[in-house]
């Protein structure tokens, strides 16, 4: 006879499994007396520098190579600023791509003289807070064909707001070409120009803007 290990009950030695709780002869309980260590993981924390600041952010562009994202010519590593268009490198964004030339359709609606003044100065500043830096005017060159009054109005504009300080220059349709010395100041500065459409085409409908 054997006696069962957990209900206490006696038994033949033939038998497999307890009659009584059918417990199987060959897997007794055991009860364990070491109990299971809990291991804690430490995770080592380190303290990095914080680049929040505009501060620190500027100074992490200082002396990077690449190409500024206002005029697109490739930086110096040498100079704290872009040699091409003097914009300080604590705002140049070095970036590998040239940003596209921003259009401005004036005429869309054919507005009077005063309005389109207004409008040409509001989008002006518009395009001042957006970070655009070049923009295609497109006023028109008259339905006559001997020049648009239009035209002449809004560069006069364009004059006062250069003279303001709104706008570092602008680049008559007609001298948009390296035929002009102010186009090859201007394209020196800024080669992307070379990219628009009405380049080297004297359409005297059309003023680039440089903010």
């Amino acid at each position: 006879m054997r006696t069962c290990r957990i209900c206490g009950n006696d038994f033949r030695k033939t038998e497999i499994y307890c009659p009584f709780c059918e417990t199987p002869v060959s897997s007794p309980k055991i009860k364990s007396s070491v109990k299971k260590k809990t291991i804690k993981k430490t995770v080592l924390k380190t303290s990095l520098p914080s680049f929040s600041t505009k501060k620190n952010k500027a100074h992490l562009n200082i002396n990077l190579p690449g190409t500024c994202h206002v005029c697109g010519n490739e930086l110096r590593e040498d100079k704290n600023f872009c040699p091409f268009c003097r914009t300080p490198e604590s705002e140049v964004k070095i970036t590998g791509k040239v940003k596209k030339i921003t259009e401005y359709n004036i005429k869309f609606d054919l507005p009077i003289r005063k309005e389109a003044g207004k409008r040409l100065f509001f989008k002006i500043l518009e395009f001042k807070k957006n970070k655009h830096k070049i923009i295609k005017v497109i006023h028109g060159y008259g339905s006559s064909g001997k020049g648009g009054v239009l035209r002449y109005f809004l560069r006069e504009k364009l004059d006062k707001m250069k003279y303001d300080g709104l706008i570092r220059e602008y680049l008559p349709g007609e001298d948009f070409s390296m035929l002009s010395e102010k186009g090859k100041t201007a394209i020196k500065k800024f080669p992307l120009l070379k990219t628009d459409s009405d380049f080297k085409k004297s359409n005297k409908g059309i003023t680039m803007v440089i903010l």
